[in-house]
């Protein structure tokens, strides 16, 4: 036992966790949080004290900002193990707490799974070797990628600190747990200029050919001092009605690839075409809101997204030192990582061109020019939520990418409105630990993951995964976000053998054998969508019936964006055997 730390033998303990005045609510949080899987994995419950009794060894938390040269904002940690105590320090209360998880994964192997799943491997003697290890986020802001993730427990675990956590009735006591950052980064104009003011006011609304316009899509006249004061006072009454709130979004209408319905006033006009880009009048809107919320605000960040048709950087106008771009990446192709700059372009219907090079470029000029750079980026495919995305060979490459120029931030936007999509807890558990650690590879990940929570099942699966991104390899197959699968992507005998690894998996399954079932719902519903539309009519709606039913029983909510619940999916699956 000479030179370590005896943690535990046969069920018992000789230590305590200790939290100190610097702790906060979120040390105490983690004390529990070290209780709860110390005696999962060892049979001993530690008593969490003030300070270390007599005769007891103490695992210490304490927040130390002096003992950090930190750039992660309050989020860095160590562990000191030693002979008589292990320390646990934070350069700030939530550095503190993703120190206590390191602990735990690092040196007894828990390993945090889904909200409701966690690995904690038991052995009766648990001796801690002596040493010490640092860490540190590589991202600023790391946000939530799944609505499966959205439990602020499995945030604080995974490290997401951005996100939609509900922290109303028994979770209210979590707020601030799982996210640091309240989410507030997306299409905001609509709501600051709503369009029930266009009756009275048709100057605030974008002039197009003419003639000032509203409806979906549309964007506001940006160089109207009325609506700029709008949006100031929207953003000085949010701020005041969430004290301690430190990111809010001032961005465009959500909009497609040929209908950006931006304002063609003269004044508007003439700013875009100096700058080069419909960017020059939002990113100088923004500035000016940004600028009159600073005096009472100091430690807030505006932010606005860098989309569509003002995804380009303008020529001279530059972000405020508190305005943070966000850049979307959802006309890139998603098979092949950027840093291999795949010349798709190819047409996907509203998607519009898909291809990297543009985006590469506009990239490149953000990052030379903004120091607060949030990558917007799309991991699934939004218009067929249940389809396997074969994209796990770009996810660590891309976010290696995006670090290397300077993102501080991402947001991987998963499945946001619905549940059950394709393979969602282990997408969602991969992407948060890559914003942590961006040099981890995707693949280990995916493994550690399915080993955890089907064992003897993992194998097949990710053969059947692998096999399918082998043959988007092979094939140079281009994936967008919103590509309909068809039988170039899914082959039928690529398709009857993924389904035999995942038949395999399931009877090797045990216990975790809804899992794979699951998993196998995605397989069935490109089997439905692509080779279904073929079959007479009843079989097809009796298939479609089934699929319903099935899709119920799993806990599956939508299938596609903005369509959440059992009619809207039936309503699609129609259109879709109808297309075929």
């Amino acid at each position: 036992m000479d030179n370590s730390f005896v943690l535990a033998q046969n069920g018992r303990s000789n230590a305590c966790i200790v939290t100190d005045t610097t702790s906060g609510a979120l040390g105490h949080f983690a004390a529990r949080e070290l209780q709860h899987f110390i005696s999962a994995c060892t049979g001993a419950r530690l008593p969490i004290a003030g300070d270390v009794p007599t005769g007891r060894k103490g695992i210490i938390l304490a927040v130390s900002p002096a003992t950090f040269d930190d750039g992660a904002n309050g989020e860095a940690l160590r562990v000191n193990i030693r002979e008589d105590a292990v320390y646990i320090t934070g350069s700030g209360e939530r550095g503190l707490l993703y120190g206590a998880y390191a602990f735990l994964e690092r040196c007894l192997g828990v390993r945090f799974l889904t909200a409701e799943k966690s690995v904690t491997p038991h052995a009766d003697e648990v001796l801690l070797q002596i040493g010490r290890f640092e860490d540190k986020p590589a991202l600023r802001y790391r946000i939530e990628p799944y609505k499966c993730v959205r439990d602020p427990r499995i945030q604080a675990r995974l490290r997401i600190n951005m996100g939609q956590s509900d922290f109303s009735g028994a979770s209210a006591p979590l707020a601030g747990i799982g996210r640091a950052y309240p989410f507030s980064y997306g299409h905001s104009i609509g709501q600051i200029v709503p369009d029930a003011l266009f009756t009275k006011h048709p100057e605030y609304f974008p002039l197009i050919n003419g003639k000032r316009e509203a409806g979906p899509g549309h964007q506001r006249c940006l160089t109207n001092p009325e609506v700029k004061k709008l949006a100031i006072d929207w953003v000085t009454e949010r701020l005041r009605q969430n004290p301690g709130q430190k990111l809010i979004a001032v961005g465009q209408n959500d909009t497609d690839a040929y209908n950006p319905f931006n304002c063609q006033c003269p004044a508007c006009r003439a700013l875009d075409e100096r700058e080069g880009t419909p960017m020059g009048s939002l990113l100088s809107f923004v500035n000016d809101v940004a600028e009159a919320i600073e005096p009472e605000f100091p430690d807030v960040t505006v932010t606005t997204l860098a989309y569509r048709y003002t995804r380009r950087a303008p020529k001279t106008i530059r972000p405020r030192h508190n305005v943070a771009i966000i850049l979307c990446s959802i006309e890139c192709c998603f098979s092949h990582p950027l840093e291999a700059r795949c010349g798709a372009d190819y047409q996907d219907g509203a998607n519009g061109t898909i291809g990297n090079e543009a985006f590469i470029s506009d990239l490149e000029q953000w990052s030379a020019i903004s120091d607060r750079l949030i990558i917007w980026d799309y991991i699934v495919n939004f218009a067929h939520y249940l389809a396997p995305h074969p994209n796990f060979d770009v996810l660590a490459q891309n976010m290696r990418f995006f670090a290397a120029h300077k993102a501080c931030g991402i947001y991987p936007e998963g499945v946001h409105d619905v549940l059950g999509a394709d393979m969602e807890d282990l997408r969602a558990y991969v992407v948060s630990r890559l914003m942590w650690n961006p040099n981890l590879d995707a693949w280990t990940e995916a493994e550690e993951f399915l080993n955890g929570l089907i064992g003897a099942a993992a194998q097949p699966v990710l053969r059947a995964m692998k096999r399918l991104h082998a043959h988007v390899k092979q094939d140079h197959i281009h994936l967008s976000t919103y590509r309909r699968p068809d039988e170039v992507m899914f082959p039928r005998d690529l398709l009857d053998a993924m389904r035999a690894d995942l038949d395999e998996a399931a009877a090797l399954a045990g216990d975790a054998r809804p899992a794979v079932e699951k998993m196998i719902m995605s397989l069935r519903y490109v089997e439905l969508i692509v080779y279904g539309g073929t079959k007479p009519a009843d079989e097809k709606r009796a298939l479609m019936q089934t699929f319903l039913n099935d899709m119920q029983a799993f806990g599956i909510t939508g299938i596609h964006e903005g369509g959440a619940g059992a009619e809207a999916a039936a309503k699609r699956l129609e259109q879709l055997l109808s297309d075929c």
